[in-house]
C-alpha cells in the first residue's frame, strides 16, 4: 500500500469493503515501526496498518507477504520473515527462493518478490507481478481456481535484475 499513486485509496478500499482482506507487508510494517512516514497517512492509517494480519489461514491456505522457510516449522518464524521470506539459504533475488523446494502442507499465496508472471504451483502461488513497476495487477479467484490481470502503469522504476522469471 505504500507506492502507488493512491495509497490513501487502496486503504479506504479495502477497509470499507468487507469482502476484501488484506495481509500486512513489509512496506506497511516500515509504516508501522515508523522507519516511513509517507506525507498522504492520514488519521486512523497507521492503526489500520497495524490491525492487518501477518497471516491469514483457511482450509489448507496460507496466505503471507513474503513466504515461508520450508526447512522450518510455521511456529517458528519470526513476522519480519513471514512479511520478508524470498531466498532463506540462498541469496535474494538469485534464489533459491523459498518456494523452489517448497512441497506443503499448505498452498502459500505470497507477493513480495516481483515475478514477470503469476507462480502457480501446487503448494506456492505468487501474485507480485510489478504492477507498480508497469506489470500487470495480478488476483486469483480461488473459487474459481483462476488469475485475473490488468495491465499495469510505471510509477516507480525497478531494476530488471530485481524480477524474476519462474521459468
Amino acid at each position: 500500500m505504500r507506492k502507488g499513486p493512491d495509497s490513501p485509496g487502496v486503504i479506504d478500499l479495502v477497509r470499507e469493503d468487507s469482502r476484501l482482506v488484506s495481509v500486512r507487508g513489509n512496506n506497511e510494517q516500515k509504516i508501522v515501526r515508523g522507519d516511513k512516514n509517507p506525507d498522504w497517512l492520514r488519521n486512523g492509517d497507521l492503526d489500520y496498518l497495524n490491525s492487518l494480519p501477518v497471516a491469514i489461514s483457511f482450509d489448507d491456505i496460507l496466505v503471507v507477504h513474503g513466504g515461508i522457510d520450508p526447512q522450518r516449522q510455521l511456529k517458528h518464524h519470526t513476522v519480519d520473515e513471514l512479511l520478508t521470506m524470498r531466498a532463506p539459504h540462498g541469496n535474494g533475488y538469485d534464489g533459491p527462493f523459498w518456494y523452489d523446494d517448497y512441497d506443503g502442507p499448505y498452498r502459500v499465496f505470497f507477493g513480495h518478490t516481483v515475478h514477470d508472471h503469476p507462480v502457480n504451483r501446487e503448494y506456492a502461488v505468487c501474485l507480485d507481478t510489478g504492477c507498480v513497476y508497469g506489470g500487470t495487477l495480478t488476483a486469483y479467484d480461488y473459487r474459481n481456481d483462476e488469475f485475473i490481470t490488468v495491465e499495469g502503469k510505471t510509477h516507480q522504476e525497478r531494476a530488471t535484475s530485481k524480477v524474476v522469471d519462474p521459468a
